[in-house]
Parts: structure tokens; sequence; C-alpha cells
């Protein structure tokens, strides 16, 4: 099989080095660093990134979960009117809010490293919507049945759960920010 690489001496070509010289700008930028890669960062850089996967792993959990729950709201809200007292006109703002928010995390937990501001914003929307959704479960504002009320207080425990789980992450993010200042 022939070859087509023109090298020098070394045996180093000419695309390879370019390609190099890529690779080493694509790492310069963490954002198109991947994921585990920590090559040429200093130690700080490193545990940044691990003190990361906490809040990166919380934040992509609770993305699929409130995209999953905004496409039940939407597709089978119907279906929840009757037996959770959640009419349509509530159901579909809500899954569509749901798809939005799934939309703004997944973004989130796309930055390398995600900044300690937005691990915050993310800690500070999920414990006002658990807050929220355990009023909501004790007001006559939507009209529930006792399953619908067990229903937002289930999912004020999930949502304070996942609030729970990114405070900690932003905690380590934080903390990791400051240490590499």
């Amino acid at each position: 099989m022939p070859s087509t690489v023109t090298g020098d001496a070394t045996g180093r070509d000419a695309y390879a080095d370019s390609h190099a010289v890529t690779r080493a700008d694509d790492r310069a930028d963490p954002r198109l660093r991947p994921h585990g890669d920590s090559h040429g960062d200093t130690c700080a850089d490193a545990l940044a990134d691990s003190a990361d996967e906490l809040l990166r792993t919380a934040v992509k959990l609770d993305a699929w979960a409130a995209g999953a729950f905004g496409v039940f709201l939407l597709a089978l809200g119907s279906l929840v009117d009757g037996p959770l007292g959640l009419p349509l006109a509530w159901s579909v703002p809500f899954g569509v809010a749901m798809l939005g928010g799934a939309l703004a995390l997944a973004l989130i937990a796309g930055y390398r490293p995600i900044p300690a501001s937005l691990g915050a914003l993310v800690f500070a929307c999920n414990a006002a919507s658990s807050v929220a959704l355990a009023v909501l479960a004790f007001v006559d504002l939507i009209p529930l049945t006792g399953w619908g009320s067990v229903f937002m207080l289930s999912g004020a425990a999930v949502v304070g759960a996942f609030a729970t789980a990114e405070y900690a992450g932003f905690v380590r993010v934080r903390t990791a920010e400051r240490d590499r200042t």
C-alpha cells in the first residue's frame, strides 16, 4: 500500500503538525475540551473539573427528568385532569415550561466547567420551584384532588432533591473557583 505521507527526517508530516496545533488550541478553551481530558491543565484546573462532576451529573439528570415530565404533561395532560384535578389549562403550560427548563439545563450542563454562577442559578430556580409546588398542593388555585395534592408534594420532593444535589455541586465548584484564584 503506497504511503501519501510526506514527512521530514523525524517522520512527522505537515498534516499531523497542523492538526496537533489545532488540537492544542482547542484544549486552551475548556468548553471545547473532551470530557475528562485534562491534558495540559494545571492541577487546580483538574480539581475544578472533578469538583464540577457532581453539579454536572445533577444538572444532566434534572434536564432528563424535566424533559420527560414535560413530555408526559403535554402528551397525557388530558388524562390527569380527572384523577389529579390538574386541568389541561395548567398541564400544558407546566409541560412547556418543563421542556424549556430541560433545554436550559442541558445547555448549562454543556459548559466545561460549569461556572459557579450558573450552579447558583440552577439551585435557586429549583429551590423556588420546589416551594411553589408545595404551596400549590395546599392552596385552592388549582382544583386538585387528594391524589393531585400528593402528586404536587411528590414533585416538590423530587425538585427539592435535585436542588439539594445541585447546591452541593455548586459549593464544590465555588470552592474550586476560589482555590484557582
